[in-house]
C-alpha cells in the first residue's frame, strides 16, 4: 500500500514538470514571435545597397543652374534624388548585365545661386528603401556674360593693318582678344555707371594681309571666364606692309584713345548681342564673296600684266632708236650754235682792236698814199 502511494506521487511530479516546461516554452515563443521577421532577414538578406553619386564633383563650382547628376545603383531600383533635403525627382534605372546600372538625372527646376547639398536613395521592387548615398556639395553661380564685339574700325588714329576692335563688356572685366584662334592681347575696361562698359583694342603690330577672324572672352576678378563672343570676320588689304617676325607678340592695352560708341546702355546689351550675331553671319557671307571677287580680280590683273609686258617689249625698240636720233640732232644743233657764237665773238674782238688802234693815234687821220693818176697827170690836150 505504501509503495502504491509513492508511485502515484512520482507520476504527479512528472506531469507537473512537463506542464512547467511547456509553459516556459510557450512564454519564450511568445517573446520571440515579434522578433522572428527581423531575425529571418538578418540571417537571409543584407541591407539594400545605397546608390553612389559620381558628378558633379564635391565642392565644385558651376555656372549651370541645372547641373547634371550621375551615379550608380543596383538593377531594378528606383532612384530618388534629394536636393537640400527636398525630393527633387525619381526615375527607374536601366538594368545592366553586371548587376549595377548607371543613371543620369537633371533637375527640372533651376537652382538658385549658392551652395546646395545633393544625395540619393534607392528603392527595390518590394518597396524596401536603401540608406542615403554620399552627399555632394556644389556651388551654383550665374554665368559670366560674354562680351559683344563689332566690325573693325579704321580712322585717323590707326591704319588698315592695325584696326580698332571695339565692343561691350560688363564692369570689372578683363577682355581677352583672340585673332585667328590665338590670344593676341588683353585689356582691362573702365567701369561705367550703366554696368556695361565699352572697350577699344588695337594690335601692337600690323596684321598680315588677307582674311582673318576675331572673338573676345571676358574674365571676372575671380578668374571666371565667359563664353567667347560671336566670331567676326574681316579682311586686311594687300598693300599693308607687315613685319611677320612679330607674329607672336601680344598687343598693347588701349583705353580711351578712340571715340566712344554712340550708345552704351546696359538695358540694351542683350538686344545688341542678338543683333550682332545676325550681323556676324551676314558679314561672314559678305567677306566670303569679297574674297572670291578679289581672287578673280587678281587673276585678271596677272593675265593683263603679262600681255602688257609682251607688248611693251616689242614696242620699246622704235622708241629707243627715235630717242637716239633726236639726241644726235640736238648735239649737232648745239655744236653749230657754239661755233657761230665763237665766230661772232672773234669778229667783235677784231673790230674792237681796230677801234682801239684809231684811238691810240690821237684821232688824226692816216696819211693817204697818192694814186698813180696823181703822180702822173694826164697829158695836155692837143692844141689846134
Amino acid at each position: 500500500m505504501v509503495r502504491m502511494n509513492f508511485l502515484d506521487i512520482e507520476k504527479k511530479d512528472t506531469k507537473t514538470r512537463t506542464r512547467a516546461v511547456f509553459v516556459l516554452l510557450l512564454m519564450f515563443s511568445l517573446v520571440l514571435l515579434p522578433l522572428a521577421p527581423g531575425l529571418a532577414q538578418a540571417d537571409n538578406e543584407l541591407p539594400y545597397p545605397a546608390p553612389t553619386l559620381l558628378t558633379p564633383e564635391n565642392g565644385s563650382t558651376t555656372e549651370i543652374t541645372k547641373p547634371v547628376i550621375t551615379g550608380l545603383s543596383k538593377n531594378d531600383s528606383r532612384v530618388k534624388i534629394f536636393i537640400d533635403d527636398q525630393l527633387n525627382g525619381q526615375f527607374q534605372v536601366t538594368n545592366h548585365s553586371s548587376g549595377t546600372a548607371n543613371f543620369v538625372y537633371e533637375p527640372f527646376l533651376d537652382l538658385k545661386p549658392g551652395w546646395h547639398d545633393i544625395y540619393a536613395t534607392a528603392v527595390d521592387t518590394v518597396g524596401k528603401t536603401s540608406p542615403q548615398s554620399n552627399v555632394i556639395k556644389v556651388l551654383v553661380e550665374y554665368p559670366m556674360p560674354a562680351p559683344t564685339v563689332y566690325q573693325p574700325v579704321v580712322n585717323k588714329d590707326t591704319t588698315a593693318g592695325r584696326p580698332w576692335f571695339r565692343g561691350l563688356a560688363v564692369n570689372d572685366s578683363l577682355v581677352k582678344v583672340y585673332i585667328d584662334g590665338m590670344l593676341n592681347g588683353q585689356l582691362a575696361i573702365e567701369n561705367q555707371a550703366s554696368g556695361v562698359a565699352d572697350f577699344a583694342y588695337r594690335t601692337y603690330y600690323d596684321i598680315t594681309p588677307g582674311k582673318h577672324t576675331m572673338f573676345a572672352v571676358a574674365v571676372d576678378p575671380n578668374g571666371k571666364e565667359s563664353k567667347y563672343s560671336e566670331i567676326i570676320s574681316f579682311v586686311i588689304p594687300d598693300q599693308v606692309l607687315v613685319d611677320e617676325s612679330t607674329a607672336e607678340v601680344l598687343g598693347e592695352e588701349t583705353i580711351g584713345d578712340v571715340e566712344e560708341p554712340d550708345e552704351v546702355i546696359s538695358e540694351e546689351a542683350e538686344t545688341v548681342i542678338e543683333e550682332s550675331e545676325d550681323t556676324s553671319e551676314e558679314t561672314e557671307t559678305t567677306s566670303t564673296e569679297t574674297e572670291e571677287t578679289m581672287s578673280l580680280a587678281d587673276d585678271v590683273d596677272e593675265e593683263e600684266g603679262d600681255e602688257e609686258t609682251t607688248d611693251d617689249e616689242e614696242s620699246n625698240w622704235p622708241l629707243v632708236i627715235g630717242l637716239m636720233i633726236l639726241a644726235i640732232v640736238l648735239i649737232i644743233l648745239i655744236d653749230n650754235m657754239v661755233r657761230k657764237s665763237r665766230r661772232d665773238d672773234s669778229g667783235k674782238d677784231s673790230s674792237m682792236k681796230s677801234d682801239n688802234h684809231s684811238s691810240d693815234s690821237g684821232g688824226k687821220p692816216e696819211a693817204k698814199k697818192p694814186t698813180p693818176d696823181e703822180l702822173f697827170p694826164p697829158p695836155p690836150p692837143d692844141l689846134k
